[in-house]
């Protein structure tokens, strides 16, 4: 908790540093507005604008017009697009120059604001949707057809237009050989030789080809964001666990707390002193841990007469040991001990006998309580037991009534 709470300070900081240095920086600068346009295709931009004049306010909109591109930038943006376009129009053919399926019109192309229209010349060839035309099919094997096809992109004001010359071969319209085609015979090949082995090994690549399984780096992803997920999720166990620990430890500290009380008294009482007396608990409590395991509220008497051997003084000692516990019983009864130092043993043995009563009155509502919450933890087996033995009961019941 204090790792996270100086990560948050920490987080704070940073924040209220780059705060306050905007703030200096806002506070020292010019004075001028600055509003950015938007670069040319993306449309213009509005912005509010404050004006204050003493009393008076009122709030303007100013529509800024996207940035006027030079004819320099203008061109480079127009070779740029026709040279994408010109793929996209390839569609399923590998170039213009070698066309025998259908071509792609794309009516917009991604990342322009330009609209684009054409005009084929002769729908026998090349249809406006990028359909090959009846005279295409008609062409014999090595034959060819070189068609134009002018492109018009515009935008606004601007327009531009761009003339490709085009390629039709092979009137049976065949479709174009796949690059993969080679790589694909080659797979085939590896498995049939391969059928009599278990395992199948094909390289990561077939000349320029790459080949992977499908599917494989995003399982690798996926294996990856649920290591990070499960590393994230150990913290979190080790804290709910540490806090689990936690409770179960002070329930047991409140279990043994009648038992502390009393041996405290009755040592103290028969005129030992505070330390003899943690002294003598502690070492009847050492010779039976091992037989029935280790105690919370005990270990941290133990520690507490370490710390007053090494020299920490009882009442600074005694404090510490009640601020172990959550519970107010044990830090009553801490008040209660270091009283005992300065004012006496006759005034502090008759709240230490208080102290017990109270603590053995509260052990038996606790025991109360808890039997109580064990009949009722056994009210759902005993209900699903009474079900079984009605079944039983009935079973032969309803047996000798369907047959009858």
């Amino acid at each position: 908790m204090l790792r996270q709470g100086k990560i948050l300070l920490t987080g704070l900081l940073i924040v209220s540093i780059l705060f306050l240095f905007w703030t200096v920086a806002y506070r020292f600068s010019s004075g001028e507005m600055t509003l950015t346009r938007n670069p040319f295709g993306e449309g213009d931009k509005e912005f509010c604008i404050s004006l204050k004049k003493e009393n008076e306010k009122k709030n303007v909109s100013l529509l800024v017009r996207e940035k006027v591109p030079s004819q320099k930038e203008l061109d480079r943006i127009y070779d740029e697009f026709f040279k994408k376009l010109e793929k996209e129009m390839c569609g399923k053919n590998l170039s213009l120059k070698k066309v025998t399926e259908n071509l792609s019109f794309p009516e917009q192309l991604s990342g322009y604001p330009f609209r684009i229209s054409y005009q084929t010349g002769d729908s026998a060839w090349i249809q406006l949707d990028g359909s090959l035309g009846k005279d295409a099919r008609l062409l014999k094997k090595g034959e060819k057809k070189e068609v134009n096809i002018k492109v018009t992109a515009s935008y606004q004001k601007y327009r531009k237009s761009h003339i490709y010359t085009i390629d039709i071969i092979d009137g049976n319209c065949k479709k174009v050989k796949d690059v993969f085609s080679g790589a694909q015979a080659y797979l085939k090949k590896k498995e049939k030789e391969s059928r009599g082995k278990e395992i199948l090994s094909i390289p990561s690549a077939f000349e320029d080809v790459k080949m992977e399984e499908s599917g494989k780096g995003r399982k690798s992803v996926e294996i990856f964001m649920l290591s990070f997920i499960l590393l994230l999720l150990i913290p979190v166990h080790n804290y709910l666990d540490l806090k689990e620990k936690g409770k179960k430890y002070q329930e047991e500290a409140e279990k043994d707390f009648p038992v502390i009380v009393h041996l405290l008294t009755l040592y103290m009482g028969a005129g030992l002193s505070f330390f003899s007396a943690v002294s003598r608990i502690s070492s009847s409590y050492r010779e039976r841990r091992e037989r029935t395991g280790a105690r919370y509220a005990f270990d941290k008497l133990l520690f507490m007469e370490q710390q007053m051997k090494t020299g920490i003084g009882q009442k600074e000692a005694c404090l510490k040991w009640g601020a172990a516990f959550e519970k107010d019983c044990y830090r009553k009864l801490s008040v209660i001990l270091t009283q005992s130092f300065t004012k006496g043993a006759r005034e502090a043995a008759s709240l230490m006998e208080e102290a017990e009563k109270e603590a053995f009155a509260a052990r038996i509502d606790r025991a109360r309580k808890e039997g109580e919450e064990a009949s009722t933890k056994l009210l759902f087996p005993m209900i699903l037991l009474l079900f079984l033995v009605m079944l039983l009961v009935m079973y032969p019941a309803l047996i000798r009534f369907r047959n009858f």
